[in-house]
């Protein structure tokens, strides 16, 4: 699990390196619970809809399909924005394969950094693992 990536380059002091294990896992537990949620399915023709009707753009399409994704999953959007804020400055060598150059962050990676990323990841993904454990019990 790159959680435990993380927390061991925590240990180490490498912080940057922790940042970019907690991003790992991050994104595969996201990308885990919005496929096995119709939200993603469900909200589509509105927003198609509203685009014809308005003339809405791409980005402002995605940043409405992401902010209800974030909601429907039960993700705090201040403490999201601040953490995607952190994987914009992870440099483009540790980024994924598909993505762009990032600004790099105007001084060192430091402690309260990654411990902000580990702790927003792994709370979001144990909150997450316990509704699944939850609704599994109950037999949904």
């Amino acid at each position: 699990m790159k959680l435990e990536k993380s927390e061991q380059d925590l240990d180490k002091g490498e912080w940057l390196n922790s940042i970019v294990a907690t991003r790992d896992a991050f994104e595969n537990a996201y990308f885990r619970q919005i496929k096995n949620h119709n939200i993603s399915l469900s909200f589509y023709p509105a927003l198609v809809h509203a685009r014809e009707k308005n003339n809405i753009s791409s980005y402002i399409w995605d940043a409405v399909k992401d902010e209800l994704e974030l909601s429907y999953l039960g993700i705090n959007t201040f403490e999201h924005r601040r953490f995607k804020e952190y994987l914009n400055h992870i440099p483009h060598e540790l980024g994924a394969e598909d993505s762009w150059g990032n600004a790099v962050l105007p001084r060192a990676w430091n402690q309260q950094d990654a411990l902000f990323c580990y702790n927003y990841a792994a709370n979001t993904i144990l909150r997450w693992q316990t509704q699944e454990m939850e609704k599994w019990k109950k037999g949904i």
